[in-house]
């Protein structure tokens, strides 16, 4: 079993997915149904977004670190235009 996430109740039984379930499943990441992520998500904001640049990498812990390394700066940019965002919708509101 698995443990990983924000709490310790986060667990999994490890599993494989065959290319065909792959390959139904990348549309459903990268354009989710966000009223359904509502029910079940305090993170229904967040964006993925598929980078082919990163495919050669057939070690997770290597291939998140360059994913970390490439995208960090423009995760920042935009995380800032949502903070922005956010504050000037909560200032029409107030």
């Amino acid at each position: 079993m698995l443990k990983s996430g924000r709490t310790v109740n986060a667990s999994w039984e490890p599993f494989e997915v065959t290319p065909e379930e792959y390959a139904a499943l990348v549309p459903k990441l990268l354009e989710p149904d966000h009223a359904l992520l509502e029910q079940f998500s305090s993170h229904k904001w967040q964006v993925f977004q598929a980078d082919p640049s990163l495919d050669h990498y057939s070690d997770f812990a290597e291939w998140q670190l360059k994913a970390r390394e490439k995208h960090q700066q423009s995760w920042g940019l935009r995380l800032a235009k949502l903070q922005h965002e956010m504050l000037m919708s909560a200032q029409k509101k107030g």
